[in-house]
């Protein structure tokens, strides 16, 4: 019960108690594992519904690439508009409540994404409203708990555990990509009624499959248990109380005292000041740095969405593989490239950090962690591009692989600089615009943009496979531009060292999001 929390001045606990069990009641080894849980969750959701998106497609949607395409980016709409409004909001309400009423809603879209649509209203308009609900619910959650995991987990395993929960998305992806596969080739759910296109297309059938749709109505089942136990979890009021506490604990284990929660009366709730919103977000779109790294993630991102969505429809119409093929042999490519990856870009990430002085302060990381970003962009461009123009599965397998191990490797280093290159307290609003950026010009445009070109090519009486290729074509080279931003963001560093020391950021820092390699 947050009221618990009211009306203590100082609550003296021994510092065998962990931060965990005193914010919330619960130890980190819980509460961290069923975080973990929920972003497996929605990266499962990303990768079914990319497995089902085929068939969505004929069956549902006659057939048409732009508003298939419309359908996946409507979830990411619905999430980079919000995730901003979550973080602010953080500082004023109880963050696992809020997580745990967004996922509930999440759970709506997803039921209703499986669930046929009223004859009343459009199979799309009905799609496209389900996937912005999960979009609403997925921001909810995503905004906090990368946030939550660096302040409870312990300072000695603390990248164990951050990268246990990020291990959620590489492996949601993976599952989603090879359960949803499977089971849209299952006859779970069959019917006879559907367009038109879809029995010209398939002279020889006489129904239609879509067990595609039991892939999220079972999911909604085994989310809302887990909605329900983080809404019970206690909590403190706000983002800043469980942040000034993570603060004092630090500095009272450095003099061996006890830890103490601070307090909540209204006299020391003003104590925690908060520059406004608007002067927090114009300082970051004024901030070279961060707009030119945000940029360079955003372009790369258009590319990550490109594959994430379309690749299983990709091996589906150049290929000829059946969804169970596709969805597996995709979904343990991008496991094993993800994980392999973002091991080998955080421990090349350190390995540059090591070079500068122990002391030196998280901004002055940024220009080696940009010229790792600037490699890895143009690394990844000539194996994206060889898997379109050569169409050979063994090409596919390998290059799909190289790719993704170099676009996972790179999700490291840049969330670190949009931390890195901002102030300590504009963190929080940082990562969020990050997101709104990365979504918004990225892999929520890039279904769309595939999409339309992809229909325009077989509106011109182009072939499938040549029209996919086509379109694919266009997407990586991305890549290339995005290089050529990060390029931008090493030239702004200097700039950006002048600009920290004006405004008394020469102190190295506890990371609020991500784990800062300081600890």
């Amino acid at each position: 019960n947050i009221d618990d929390f009211h009306g203590i001045d100082v609550i003296k606990v021994k510092h065998t108690q962990s931060l965990s069990k005193k914010l919330f009641n619960i130890e980190h080894y819980l509460m961290i594992p069923l975080m973990f849980s929920l972003s497996f969750f929605v990266y499962y959701d990303r990768g079914g519904l990319a497995s089902a998106l085929d068939a969505l497609q004929e069956q549902s949607l006659h057939d048409n690439a732009f508003q298939s395409g419309a359908v996946a980016a409507c979830y990411l709409f619905g999430y980079c508009f919000t995730s901003p409004i979550f973080a602010l909001l953080g500082s004023k309400h109880p963050p696992l409540k809020m997580s745990a009423i967004g996922m509930a809603v999440w759970c709506v879209g997803a039921f209703m994404t499986g669930w046929p649509g009223p004859s009343f209203m459009s199979q799309f308009v009905w799609l496209a409203g389900s996937r912005l609900l999960t979009g609403i619910g997925e921001a909810s959650f995503l905004a906090f708990a990368g946030t939550i995991i660096d302040i409870i987990a312990p300072d000695a395993s603390r990248s164990l555990w951050l990268g246990t929960f990020y291990m959620g998305i590489p492996l949601g992806y993976a599952m989603g990509y090879a359960i949803g596969g499977t089971i849209a080739d299952m006859s779970i759910y069959v019917v006879d009624d559907c367009n038109e296109q879809w029995f010209d297309k398939n002279p020889d059938v006489d129904n239609c499959n879509e067990s595609w749709r039991a892939i999220f109505i079972t999911e909604t089942f085994l989310v809302l248990p887990l909605c329900f136990l983080l809404y019970c979890i206690k909590q403190p009021p706000n983002m800043l109380i469980i942040k000034q506490a993570k603060d004092e604990l630090e500095e009272q284990a450095a003099n061996d005292s006890n830890m103490s929660l601070p307090s909540q009366r209204k006299e020391a709730q003003e104590e925690l000041h908060d520059d406004p919103a608007s002067t927090k977000i114009w300082r970051l779109l004024t901030n070279k740095t961060f707009v030119l790294t945000a940029a360079g993630y955003s372009l790369q991102t258009f590319v990550t969405g490109t594959f994430a969505v379309e690749a299983i429809t990709y091996l589906q119409k150049v290929y000829g593989w059946n969804s169970t093929k596709a969805g597996t042999t995709f979904g343990i490519i991008t496991f094993i490239s993800g994980v392999a990856g973002s091991v080998v870009g955080g421990l090349v990430l350190d390995k540059l950090k090591a070079r500068l002085p122990h002391d030196s302060p998280p901004y002055m990381y940024c220009r080696p962690a940009l010229y790792l970003l600037v490699f890895l962009s143009f690394a990844s461009f000539p194996f994206a591009f060889i898997v379109v123009i050569w169409n050979t599965v063994p090409v596919f397998i390998i290059g799909a692989a190289l790719t993704e191990f170099f676009i996972f490797a790179s999700a490291g280093p840049v969330n670190n600089v949009i931390l890195w290159c901002v102030l300590y307290e504009d963190r929080p609003l940082a990562a969020a615009l990050n997101t709104l950026a990365i979504h918004a010009l990225g892999d929520a445009c890039a279904p769309l943009a595939v999409g339309a070109i992809i229909d325009s090519q077989t509106n011109g009486g182009k072939s499938d496979s040549y029209a996919y290729n086509f379109a694919f074509g266009i997407a990586v080279f991305w890549l290339i531009f995005s290089g050529l931003a990060f390029i931008g963001g090493v030239c702004s560093t200097s700039w950006l060292e002048r600009w920290m020391v004006r405004n008394g950021q020469t102190r190295r820092k506890t990371s609020l999001l991500i784990n800062d390699p300081s600890h």
